[in-house]
């Protein structure tokens, strides 16, 4: 996977400021977790990944690209 996953070799097209959005207000059992990034290959991964070495569990995953953008 390391292998695959490589940072680009060119600078990407689109300037894309990751924001991670926390909202405990929604659910009453549950924190919605909004991640906006630069989209790439192993993005999703990476999180799940991350998710994963905390402990963390999710129920639902809403995955959008647009552009150069991931939410």
């Amino acid at each position: 996977m390391r292998k695959k996953f490589q940072p680009e070799k060119y600078p990407p097209k689109v300037g894309v400021e990751m924001r991670i959005h926390l909202d405990n207000e929604t659910s009453s059992h549950s924190t919605l977790v909004e991640i906006i990034a630069l989209d790439r290959p192993g993005l999703l991964y990476d999180i799940s990944s991350t998710f994963a070495e905390f402990g963390l569990i999710y129920d639902v995953g809403l995955i959008d690209t647009e552009g150069g953008t991931a939410t």
